[in-house]
C-alpha cells in the first residue's frame, strides 16, 4: 500500500481549495434599450420618492413593502436578509437626506432600470432599481445597494 506524506498530500489539496475561474457566461446580444419617457419617468419618480422617504423616517418595513412580494427573489429568506442590510446602511450611513436619480434606461415600454444616489450624512448610497409596468401600475421589481456606483461614470 502506498504512503502518503502530509507534502504530497497538500498539493492536491490545495488544487481543490482554489476557486474555479470565472467564466463569462453568453446571455446573447446586448439588449437594446431607450431613454425612459417623460410619463414613465414621472410615475417610477413617484414610487421612488415614496420609497425613500419611508427610508428617511426609518420605516424600512413600509419601504420594502413598496416592493415585495413583487422582488424577483421574493422569498421570506431574502426579504428578511435586504431588511437586514437595508437597516444596517441606516445605522452606518445615517437616513437619506435627499435623492436623486442619475441614471435611467427603458427595456421596452415596460421595464425601466434607474440608478439613484441618496445623500447620507456619512457617505452616498448608489441604488439600482428596475421598475415594471403590470397591468395594475408601476412597481419595483428588483433594488440593490451599494456604496460604489455601479458601472462606469460617463
Amino acid at each position: 500500500m502506498p504512503k502518503f506524506t502530509a507534502a504530497a498530500l497538500a498539493v492536491p489539496l490545495l488544487v481543490l481549495a482554489m476557486p474555479a475561474p470565472v467564466v463569462a457566461q453568453n446571455r446573447g446580444p446586448a439588449l437594446e434599450t431607450t431613454a425612459v419617457s417623460p410619463s414613465a419617468g414621472r410615475e417610477t419618480q413617484a414610487l421612488a420618492d415614496r420609497f425613500f422617504t419611508f427610508l428617511k423616517a426609518g420605516e424600512v418595513d413600509a419601504a420594502l413593502r413598496l416592493a415585495f412580494p413583487h422582488l424577483a427573489q421574493g422569498s421570506a429568506e431574502d426579504l428578511a436578509s435586504l431588511k437586514e442590510r437595508v437597516e444596517a446602511d441606516l445605522v452606518r450611513f445615517g437616513p437619506p437626506v435627499q435623492w436623486e436619480r442619475v441614471q435611467g434606461r427603458a427595456l421596452g415600454s415596460f421595464i425601466v432600470r434607474q440608478v439613484w444616489v441618496s445623500q447620507h450624512p456619512a457617505a452616498p448610497l448608489f441604488w439600482t432599481i428596475t421598475f415594471y409596468r403590470a397591468p395594475s401600475g408601476w412597481r419595483i421589481q428588483d433594488l440593490a445597494a451599494d456604496t460604489r456606483p455601479p458601472g462606469p461614470l460617463a
